[in-house]
């Protein structure tokens, strides 16, 4: 199998790692390209793969704007097939977002799956692709955050932002009765219980963007219990209310200048900080609790840092 991807996400690695355990232990082997490009490929999805028993290759730095997705599944019956599209590999790419991946089965034609495989040959051996390096790689990504490539990032975000986020029909049904408790019943606290993968960010972030059009100016407080969660969850955020800016970081130290949008980690919230925060001025909280002990003990400390 081999995999051509420009970004290489833990959260749509979580999606296939069984089922890449699975294909290492009937024998399977896999080449991965991607790229530091943008800064957005994370390196321990890299290090978890090349662990299973992957061969990964880097372009590092600008000299190749990878933007290409293409998965090529090997198969000694001859039956063998490719997948060429928009995903990447991602949670949203893979479970949620609006993505065209088109397949191709080599017996139907030969001739142009025969291009796929040799342009993924040409590739490998190519010297665009090193073999992938630990600390080079963390080096050559962060500078491609803070440099130039910045201008790249914020293209794809504007190209994020162009397309609606639109619910599927069961995040519609909870939406409506989210609506109705508050609107009907008078009812302003609600909890959303619903399996991993369902996408109960894109809820959250679909009925904040609601309340939104009706009341453009009101404030927010999103806490979780780990800083990916927020970053992912603001970018989310973000898609819905079609604003590349909403929302500041309160974690590892930062602290918000506005405080009008806060995306807090429990931790970041205890040790008095809540008061600082004021966050009785918000008109939105939510609290994600996918890790439920933790979730506990995050609260604990708010409960005890306050009136």
């Amino acid at each position: 199998m081999d995999l051509l991807c420009s970004f290489l996400i833990h959260s749509g690695f979580r999606v296939i790692e069984e089922a890449l355990q699975r294909f290492f232990e009937r024998g399977g082997r896999l080449r991965v390209l991607t790229t530091t490009y943008v800064g957005i490929t994370e390196r321990r999805v890299l290090e978890r793969l090349v662990e299973m028993g992957a061969q990964v290759r880097v372009s590092y730095g600008r000299r190749t704007k990878l933007h290409a997705k293409s998965w090529i599944l090997e198969r000694d019956t001859g039956f063998s097939t490719a997948f060429i599209g928009s995903s990447n590999l991602s949670h949203s790419a893979l479970l949620d977002g609006i993505e065209w991946n088109v397949w191709l089965a080599a017996v139907r034609d030969p001739v142009t799956f025969g291009k796929i495989r040799g342009t993924f040959e040409r590739y490998w051996s190519g010297g665009d692709f090193e073999d992938f390096d630990a600390d080079r790689f963390e080096d050559e990504r962060r500078a491609a955050k803070g440099s130039g490539s910045g201008g790249d990032a914020a293209h794809v975000a504007s190209n994020l932002l162009a397309i609606d986020l639109r619910p599927y029909p069961f995040q519609r049904e909870i939406l409506d009765q989210l609506h109705a408790e508050r609107r009907v019943h008078g009812r302003d606290r609600a909890l959303v219980v619903a399996a991993p993968g369902t996408g109960k960010t894109v809820i959250a972030a679909l009925d904040f963007a609601r309340a939104r059009r009706e009341k453009a100016d009101l404030s927010l407080l999103f806490i979780a219990h780990r800083k990916e969660i927020l970053v992912k969850s603001r970018a989310t955020i973000r898609h819905a209310l079609r604003d590349t800016r909403f929302g500041e970081l309160m974690v590892d130290g930062a602290t918000p200048k506005a405080a009008r949008a806060v995306f807090a980690t429990f931790q970041s919230l205890s040790a008095g900080a809540i008061e600082a925060l004021a966050p009785d001025a918000f008109d939105w909280v939510i609290v994600d609790e996918l890790h439920h002990a933790e979730a506990q003990r995050g609260r604990a400390s708010l409960q005890r840092s306050r009136p």
